[in-house]
């Protein structure tokens, strides 16, 4: 993260003349952009020093603080936050923070789609890229050649094991017996997650692998065209979620996203395996699902709903306690397994 002092002043301007006053008597902007090398970015040349920075700025107001920021892998403005996925700039902080690498590149493939920048990467006009990514000087650092070096060596790497889409795995599919094991059987085996129909990926052609794959095209369907919304929430379980969520408007802000429409977004990243970036725009902003997913994770919210769905199952006498979950393997606890002797059974 790198704190712009330059677009904080603008921010601040805008809050009035006492808050902007006190964001200058802290140091925390500056009316116009100084340079690269410049006293604007002293305090920043470690981790530690911008973070400080960024609290400072925050405690005045935390969306200004962020919106000022650049952020993750692609270096995107907090202030182009809705470009980007998310609804906010403090939002877009906390997914990136906590989503990993695949949130990274899903704000910045957005960043790209929004403002029509993927254009230039599919015709390979590194130039007009660059330009309008890194500005009119992007010459300086020579960003375009560096594009140009950084496709050709990825392109030398890809070409000696070209990706299939999923539906061209699919298809190859057909060729093949049972019993058949090696990596085009295990390919498939990860692509049937794409339509739904996770299998294990143990690289073997077998009844199950099979099974999985005849009810993809029983079905007839491609990879996130069907969406698989038979994972969604019924009417009644959502009427059993809703009340234990936490409240779908803060205390202060703005209303959140639907809880419903995250939640089903959830299940689909959960029972397909999917990256975010691939999430249906039915569900929402990949950002916003992405960083209430992870939020809710550690706010532990979904511990929180499964105590209380127990409890209520429980309550009803709708639990077997007897029954046991084992990496989703029913089995059923008998009095052996707490060490009864089995009749007939030799004794040491």
């Amino acid at each position: 993260m790198l704190y712009e002092r330059h677009q904080a002043y603008k921010g601040f301007a805008a809050l009035g003349t006492n808050v902007l006053a006190e964001a200058k008597r802290q140091g925390l902007v500056v009316p116009r952009w100084q340079g690269p090398g410049s006293a604007q970015y002293a305090d920043q040349k470690t981790s530690a020093g911008r973070l400080a920075l960024i609290a400072r700025a925050a405690a005045l107001d935390p969306e200004l603080a962020y919106a000022s920021c650049s952020m993750g892998l692609f270096q995107v403005m907090g202030s182009n936050h809705k470009a980007a996925g998310y609804d906010s700039a403090v939002e877009m902080h906390h997914g990136l923070t906590m989503g990993g690498i695949e949130a990274h590149i899903a704000c910045g493939v957005a960043f790209m789609r929004t403002n029509g920048l993927l254009r230039h990467l599919a015709a390979r006009n590194w130039a007009s890229f660059a330009k309008d990514y890194n500005g009119k000087q992007f010459k300086k650092n020579a960003y375009d050649t560096k594009l140009a070096s950084a496709y050709a060596e990825w392109t030398t790497m890809l070409r000696a094991s070209p990706a299939q889409t999923v539906a061209a795995v699919v298809a190859d599919a057909s060729t093949l017996k049972l019993g058949d094991r090696g990596p085009r059987v295990r390919a498939l085996q990860e692509s049937l997650a794409a339509f739904g129909t996770p299998v294990k990926a143990d690289s073997i052609y077998g009844p199950a692998t099979r099974a999985s794959l005849q009810r993809v095209h029983g079905r007839g369907d491609r990879p996130h065209v069907v969406g698989m919304r038979r994972y969604e929430l019924t009417d009644a379980q959502w009427e059993q979620i809703a009340p234990l969520l936490p409240p779908q408007k803060p205390r202060t802000g703005r209303p959140a996203e639907d809880h419903r429409q995250v939640l089903n977004g959830m299940l689909w990243i959960l029972r397909t395996g999917a990256p975010w970036a691939d999430l249906p725009a039915r569900y929402g902003a990949v950002g916003t699902v992405s960083s209430r997913f992870y939020r809710w994770r550690q706010a532990g919210v979904f511990d929180r709903v499964l105590r209380c769905l127990q409890a209520q199952a429980d309550a009803r006498g709708d639990l077997d306690w007897d029954l046991h979950f084992v990496d989703a393997t029913v089995v059923r606890a008998h009095q052996h397994a707490a060490g009864a002797r089995r009749s007939g059974a030799i004794g040491g």
